[in-house]
């Protein structure tokens, strides 16, 4: 284990239980669930969050969405995230397309912007 005082097993139970609950109550109002997956180039989990909030403040302004989501550490030494999120309308698959695209330039516009370096 990374950080032995952490209890990974309450962790997991707990993100288990935000997980189902967010897809239940997505089902059930007849919303689509779409996942993006974040990953970093950097192993300092502080500069991790503040990148991923910056990056979901600016998100949440241009989309209004919720979602939830899970931080972990990969088997190099980096963060990534996984994120379930909802949008208040059921967009068209072109205009996912282009959310998908913003998503992505702008968490490499953070990415670069706090750690100088560009993933691949």
């Amino acid at each position: 284990m990374k950080y032995p005082d952490n209890n990974y097993i309450k962790k997991a139970v707990d993100l288990n239980f935000c997980l189902n609950r967010f897809i239940d109550c997505m089902v059930s109002d007849k919303k689509r669930i779409y996942t993006f997956n974040m990953d970093s180039i950097t192993t300092d989990y502080n500069l991790y969050r503040k990148i991923y909030k910056v990056w979901a403040n600016e998100f949440r302004r241009r989309y209004d969405c919720i979602g939830v989501g899970a931080i972990e550490h990969d088997s190099n030494g980096y963060w990534h995230i996984h994120l379930l999120i909802s949008f208040k309308f059921n967009y068209k698959k072109t205009t996912m397309n282009n959310i998908y695209s913003y998503a992505r330039e702008l968490w490499n516009k953070y990415l670069v912007f706090y750690t100088q370096d560009k993933l691949e």
